[in-house]
């Protein structure tokens, strides 16, 4: 009878994953080596080459060139063995497989595209585009469970969760006019214009009816009228001429009035002038987008997870979005509407750029809400062989916990650990102590005073003129009613 031989491809290094290899030979109704005819190849790789594709980004990836055959990590394209030393969160991932599995780590580096894309011509560039066109098995880099990319990439199991948010400007303090304004609420200030003009007309109209019902020739001038009532609110002194009590019950009603609410306004005014005042802080989207701020990043990546939303206010936060390169972000000077962007990751650290510095970070504070947030994975290459087995490697490592461990000693490492710390501070709120009076707390004051001697000095002069003028071409000026 004859014999048949039942041969496999042998699974190896890139030089010879092509040859094959004989699992057993059956001849008369038996096996001669009683062989495994289905082992489990993937259990030992044999040096097989794992491609991954990264850029610099930490604390996920990190890598650098080192002397051939010193690093852990091998540079695809180059003759060079160990060429490079990797390391952050995900880099580490996928090393522990290739020690697990006995694969070879290549790496794919694009640092000039970084996340990249994928084209509609059926090209691409960066961690997603050299996985698209299988450049690399995997792409790595902080990357979210985007819908754009499903149709040409498979996702791995996610193995942490992260969130996109920016670093706005500090409050201000509040001087000169506004700290005037700030004693009473809008609807406070409303009801005390509306008692003024209610007092204005209660005045006039008692002084004209009491002047027909007693039959008496007196002038009654609005601005005049105007100036009493007003010096009564600010608790000026004023001389009055009251002739009839319903004029005495309007002006001690009006000053009562003023006294309490003068009071309560000294009052609220002494202790803001003491006690630093704020402008409201930027803690949620809906304020980021009433306040019309801007934010950028280096790649359109930061807000390929908020596109096709239909919420204004998201969609605010994809308009107001600039591309700005990671050296424009350093060198860009301090504004009052621009913020930095960020990423918080899941055990309380966070991703930052080399752009947010310690004495960039004193100016500016973390916003309460995310923007948006999403599971990090790893993109595939549609049909990969070790998609099953890598996403068990995944799941069990984020089980284990090693991932918090990992995060933290690569964001201790790469990571400036002073500008973790400021920007984990940063909405701490310190409690007000009392300060020393400044000219800027009373600026407020010596404008209005500054704003009232103009305008009297302009009317003066005006009057004179007027006067000179009117005298001049005959007609009698009466002034009595603005005395």
């Amino acid at each position: 009878m004859n014999a048949y031989d039942l041969i496999t491809t042998q699974i190896g290094n890139r030089n010879n994953h092509s040859s094959l290899q004989t699992l057993d030979t059956f001849n008369t109704g038996r096996f001669y080596a009683n062989a495994d005819l289905f082992p489990d190849k993937l259990f030992d790789l044999k040096g097989q080459p794992l491609r991954m594709s990264l850029f610099n980004y930490p604390p996920y990836n990190v890598w650098w060139e080192v002397p051939p055959g010193t690093g852990n990590a091998n540079l695809d394209g180059s003759e060079d063995g160990k060429s490079l030393f990797v390391d952050g969160t995900e880099t580490l991932l996928a090393l522990e497989f290739c020690k697990l599995y006995n694969c070879t780590l290549y790496i794919v580096i694009d640092e000039e595209h970084t996340w990249g894309t994928v084209y509609d011509n059926g090209t691409g560039d960066g961690s997603l585009g050299n996985t698209y066109e299988r450049r690399s098995d995997i792409g790595v880099g902080g990357q979210y469970s985007w819908h754009q990319f499903h149709f040409f990439l498979d996702l791995s199991a996610p193995f942490t969760r992260s969130s996109a948010t920016v670093m706005c400007p500090k409050p201000k303090q509040r001087t000169g006019l506004v700290l005037l304004v700030l004693p009473f609420s809008n609807m406070m200030w409303a009801a005390e214009f509306v008692t003024l003009f209610t007092c204005i007309m209660s005045l006039i109209m008692s002084r004209l009816a009491s002047s027909r019902l007693h039959r008496e020739h007196a002038v009654v001038s609005l601005p005049s009228t105007w100036f009493e009532v007003w010096a009564i609110s600010v608790l000026q002194s004023r001389t009055f001429v009251l002739r009839h009590l319903p004029e005495t019950i309007i002006v001690v009603c009006a000053l009562i009035s003023s006294i309490l609410i003068a009071s309560a306004y000294s009052g609220e005014l002494a202790g803001m002038t003491t006690v630093p005042q704020y402008e409201e802080p930027i803690d949620t989207n809906r304020q980021f987008a009433e306040r019309k701020m801007k934010w950028g990043a280096w790649h359109h990546a930061w807000v390929t997870s908020l596109e096709d939303a239909s919420d204004p206010i998201v969609e605010y936060l994809v308009h107001s979005f600039e591309l700005i390169s990671t050296e424009s972000l350093g060198t860009r000077p301090y504004s009052d509407d621009f913020c930095y962007p960020l990423e918080t990751l899941q055990y309380g650290h966070f991703a930052i750029g080399d752009f947010l510095t310690v004495e960039k970070t004193s100016f500016l504070r973390l916003i309460r809400d995310d923007f948006y947030w999403g599971h990090v994975v790893a993109y595939q290459y549609k049909t990969w062989p070790l998609k099953n087995l890598y996403d068990m490697h995944v799941l069990y490592v984020v089980q284990s916990g090693l991932f918090k461990y990992w995060e933290t000693r690569a964001v201790e490492k790469y990571q400036n650990w002073k500008v973790q710390l400021a920007i984990a501070t940063s909405r701490r709120k310190d409690k007000p102590m009392p300060i020393s009076l400044k000219i800027d707390h009373m600026s407020g004051v010596f404008i209005i005073w500054g704003i009232g001697c103009g305008i009297s000095t302009v009317v003066f002069v005006a009057e004179i003129f007027l006067v000179r003028y009117y005298r001049k071409i005959g007609i009698p000026v009466h002034l009595e009613g603005l005395s």
